[in-house]
């Protein structure tokens, strides 16, 4: 038996309730599938559906988020949530480090980086918790601490 911590996301999220606009829905599953099959990874997306499906339809912003970046979603999905959130912390302090030793031209480069880190970690945090495979605690610190 895998240990749970080690469990890829896909593998441990629940679907969080009704659909409440099936054709958005609809919409943006479609166009997830159209990249994931592509790309190759169209059975995490078919694994991963019956959970996403009310996410998208209730959550422009989260939508939006996999939409434009469908391999960030793919990722969230693929890895254990602890141990992509560390990677994601990680990240953003390296980021900060070195964001005070360079330049106007170079820090903004860094905000960029952080602002695509920051959505990362909505991402795996609102499907964690959405999905019931975060606690409330663990939400709460996830935000915190980025």
């Amino acid at each position: 038996m895998t240990d749970v911590l080690f469990s890829a996301l896909v593998d441990r999220l629940h679907p969080c309730g009704p659909i409440i606009n099936d054709t958005a829905a609809g919409y943006v599953m479609e166009a997830l599938y159209e990249v994931a099959r592509a790309e190759g990874w169209r059975d995490v997306l078919q694994q991963a559906e019956a959970a996403l499906r009310p996410i998208v339809a209730a959550s422009p912003y989260l939508a939006g988020i996999m939409k434009r970046d469908p391999q960030r979603l793919r990722e969230t999905l693929i890895s254990p949530p602890e141990a992509r959130l560390r990677a994601i912390l990680m990240a953003a302090e390296a980021i900060e480090q070195q964001a005070l030793t360079v330049d106007v031209a170079d820090l903004n480069a860094s905000k960029k980086i952080l602002r695509h880190l920051k959505s990362e970690c909505h991402l795996l945090t609102a499907l964690a918790d959405l999905g019931d495979v975060w606690s409330l605690d663990h939400v709460t610190a996830a935000l915190t601490r980025f």
